[in-house]
């Protein structure tokens, strides 16, 4: 048996798990191979595949409504496998994020030839008619009818898209779904795409070899962070993302230190692509970090975060904040729900500027309740192991290859 991981990027959430899953099985002797078109975005395709990035420009320029948020995929298309590299015997695809790597016709030749393969949902696209994040629309789990994400005119082919998937998947016995995601199980489940086809909760792995607690009083002195400063960090692949609004944190932070009512200095430290506007920084100690690759190196910053805010308005299963669990940091998170899970374990749930700007002075002040949200994140991230993840993937792998075999 062979495993070949298929992403669009082994960069970003999806990529980098995907990335290191097949690293880790190669080192444990598992025959692996991951297939990825590049280790950056869609914008990195305009000269190498000019035709996927003019599909994606006509799915976000044309079907997508101008005040709709996020991803979505409808017509993106630029890439064809070689069938024979797909139906080699012996193989078990395990596909990741896959917008415009293969088409709803090559699901349909595999299905048909039952092989098997494992589909990890780290958003919502395959259980949809094209929606990566459904922003609360549960059309979805009728029939993707009337989709509030789209202009009239393709409102017709988002929903033949949809049914499409309804009779493909179910022709492969040899399919199954998983999600990191705890939200994402009830709707794979209760989906007419995915209802009755074997779908589990799989979350992602993390590399406790550089996750994990440690003294950070090199890193903040390199940083010239103050050994009594409170810290305060966010992370974000772009953090001009609107989905990501650190704009909220930002000004969260400004009226923490506008107002003055805290007992340390606050930091704030921000990691990402792409460079924030220097206006909307008012006071305070800012540090503005590039994105970091390195795990040793997003490790290193990591350890002087005293707590980590996301306000994303969509989540999966958020890579940062279990990463940042793993070394004893909290979290003040988005009230969504691919945060649930960890909100009331070892975060703090918000749902606006002023509840964040709260949430962060509590946990300066409140020393008792910083300590116990860090050990329920520590017990958490003690069950995301590579080698605990890794033998629930084999175990999925092991069985649809038996199925597909019978």
């Amino acid at each position: 048996m062979k495993v070949v991981h298929i992403t669009f990027s082994s960069g970003g959430g999806a990529g980098s798990v995907a990335t290191d899953l097949q690293k880790f099985q190669i080192s444990t002797g598992i025959d692996s191979e991951i297939y990825c078109l590049t280790s950056g975005d869609i914008k990195s395709m305009i000269l190498r595949r000019p035709f996927l990035f003019f599909t994606s420009l006509i799915d976000y320029i044309l079907v997508k409504r101008s005040d709709s948020k996020g991803l979505f995929t409808l017509f993106r298309r630029g890439f064809n496998f070689r069938k024979k590299d797909l139906l080699r015997s012996g193989l078990v695809l395990h596909i990741h994020w896959h917008s415009g790597l293969i088409s709803l016709s090559e699901f349909l030749t595999l299905c048909n030839k039952s092989v098997p393969m494992l589909i990890t949902l780290h958003d919502m696209l395959p259980i949809t008619g094209g929606c990566h994040f459904s922003n609360g629309c549960h059309n979805h789990l009728s029939s993707c009818e009337a989709c509030p994400q789209v202009r009239k005119p393709f409102q017709r082919n988002v929903l033949n898209r949809y049914q499409k998937k309804t009779v493909i998947y179910k022709k492969n016995p040899a399919l199954g779904f998983s999600t990191p995601g705890p939200w994402l199980l009830e709707h794979l489940r209760n989906s007419p795409i995915s209802s009755g086809i074997r779908s589990q909760l799989i979350y992602n792995p993390i590399d406790a070899s550089f996750f994990k607690l440690r003294d950070s009083k090199e890193i903040r002195d390199t940083l010239k962070v103050p050994k009594n400063a409170f810290v305060i960090g966010c992370c974000a692949v772009n953090v001009r993302d609107p989905r990501k609004r650190i704009d909220l944190i930002i000004k969260a932070w400004n009226s923490i230190q506008e107002n003055n009512n805290a007992k340390r200095e606050i930091w704030l430290i921000i990691v990402g692509g792409n460079s924030l506007q220097r206006s909307v920084v008012k006071a305070g100690r800012l540090i503005k970090m590039p994105l970091i690759k390195s795990k040793k190196e997003l490790a290193d910053i990591y350890s002087i975060f005293d707590v980590l805010c996301s306000m994303s308005s969509a989540e999966t299963f958020p890579n940062v904040v279990h990463e940042c669990a793993a070394m004893g940091v909290p979290s003040v998170l988005s009230a969504i729900p691919g945060h649930k899970h960890a909100i009331g374990n070892f975060a703090l749930g918000v749902d606006s500027e002023k509840a964040l700007g709260d949430a962060i002075l509590t946990l300066e002040s409140n020393q008792d309740l910083h300590k116990e949200l860090q050990i329920n994140a520590l017990k958490f991230a003690s069950t995301l192991d590579q080698s605990i993840i890794n033998k629930f993937f084999l175990r999925e792998y092991k069985y649809l290859f038996e199925i597909s075999k019978k």
